[in-house]
């Protein structure tokens, strides 16, 4: 386990990237600019039963500006360091979450399917626990004492999970 200096043993950021939710997205936003410039700035309502001008710009602002906006600055940080696993998943957790390494049983390394298991990617659920993943289909699944099982996702999942099982026999 390296350690710059500081006490942190891991540390990885990533972003919500996948070519699929970037065109999704994108198409939305195309989509909401589109019904803008042609209603807004054309005059000529758009669709057979168009929306109001007020809605149209709460729309654009929500969607063809939010949305690619939140997509872009998401990301997940996970560091590991000072005996405790730290992770949030940015704009959406105010705070680390910060396990204890003493608190944790079992962390592995896998391969799973974001989609079947979770739905996607971001902060989800499924019948295995909680997902935070940003991207990609490896990751860290981990077990507390206390029951709680979740899983990271991790571009560097063999990395994490050997940090963490270092963290934890140090910690015991």
């Amino acid at each position: 386990m390296s350690d710059d200096g500081d006490g942190t043993a891991f540390y990885e950021v990533q972003y919500m990237r996948h070519p699929a939710l970037l065109a999704v997205v994108g198409i939305i936003a195309a989509l909401m600019w589109i019904s803008f410039v042609q209603q807004i700035i054309y005059g000529v309502p758009f669709g057979t039963n168009p929306a109001p001008d007020w809605a149209m710009w709460f729309f654009v602002l929500l969607f063809g500006v939010g949305l690619p906006v939140l997509i872009y600055a998401a990301h997940l940080e996970t560091v590991v360091r000072d005996g405790a696993l730290m992770f949030r998943y940015v704009p959406f957790h105010l705070a680390w979450r910060v396990v204890p390494c003493t608190s944790i049983v079992r962390a592995e390394a896998e391969d799973y399917s974001p989609l079947r298991e979770f739905g996607g990617w971001g902060i989800r659920f499924g019948r295995r626990g909680r997902a935070y993943s940003a991207s990609g289909n490896r990751g860290v699944r981990i077990e507390c004492r206390d029951g709680d099982r979740f899983l990271l996702g991790s571009g560097r999942a063999a990395e994490l999970a050997r940090c963490i099982g270092e963290c934890m026999r140090r910690e015991e």
